[in-house]
């Protein structure tokens, strides 16, 4: 049995890798700690719970290739302060928030979680999140109809799953920047992102089923426009002026157009 009774004054504990973590370590309580790295660690979700329910100030969980993790712990619910939550590669199944956990929270990342199904209408609960990461989630078929009510995210990455629209909320996320769809099973141009004023990037690349016209006259900030690998024959834009962007990575059978 481990005890770590003299790491009551850390700011961050790294373990990440320490496969020989156990159930029975056992981690005393701290209101120093800040950062909790738990990556690679063969724990159970009893176990997670365990281990930071002690930790009500932390700031940054990493969780990241813990393979045996399937739920999100009760635990978040008492952390108060906690602003980046990164659970990429477990087997979480589902995403679902109980009330008032995670007030605070600003990030929060599941790549290739490839059993995660289902994105709760919890997610409206993450008032401050602003950036949300399920890229190679390949069993996630839909957004939830309640994600425009996250209306301080700025990121978000959805690339190689199973998405085939975007819900109509879409609409209200204004400070949306970035926009990632790689490889997904969109068929037209959302409707919904036409005219997030603040849209920086946008990436449909390989998204095969992609056909019709692209309208980018409503996004007055994009920087950069990837098409490649869809079937998109039109991009229609507001003015000469939007043909010259930082980035364009499109097919060459692509026709721009002017509509004022």
């Amino acid at each position: 049995m481990l005890f770590l009774h003299k790491a009551g004054s850390l700011k961050v504990l790294n373990l990440k890798d320490c496969t020989w973590i156990n159930g029975s370590m056992q981690f005393p309580a701290s209101r120093h700690l800040e950062c909790l790295i738990l990556e690679g660690c063969l724990l159970f979700s009893p176990t997670i719970q365990k281990s930071i329910s002690n930790f009500e100030n932390l700031v940054s969980l990493n969780m990241k290739r813990c393979k045996l993790f399937k739920h999100l712990p009760q635990a978040l619910c008492s952390m108060k302060v906690l602003k980046e939550l990164l659970i990429d590669g477990t087997k979480i199944q589902r995403l679902h928030f109980e009330e008032g956990s995670l007030p605070t929270l600003e990030i929060l990342s599941a790549c290739e979680c490839e059993v995660l199904c289902e994105v709760t209408d919890s997610i409206d609960l993450l008032k401050n999140l602003q950036k949300l990461a399920l890229r190679n989630c390949k069993n996630l078929i839909e957004l939830p109809a309640v994600i425009g009510k996250l209306v301080l995210l700025q990121e978000m990455d959805l690339s190689d799953t199973l998405i085939k629209v975007l819900p109509p909320s879409v609409e209200n996320l204004e400070n949306l920047e970035v926009l990632k769809m790689v490889g997904t099973y969109l068929k037209g141009f959302p409707e919904a992102i036409k005219d997030l004023k603040k849209l920086k990037e946008l990436d449909f690349t390989h998204c095969r089923n992609l056909r019709g016209h692209c309208h980018i006259r409503g996004l007055f900030s994009l920087r950069i426009l990837r098409l490649k690998y869809t079937r998109i024959s039109h991009v229609l834009a507001r003015d000469n002026g939007q043909l010259f962007l930082h980035i364009q990575e499109l097919d060459d059978n692509i026709v721009w157009q002017t509509v004022p």
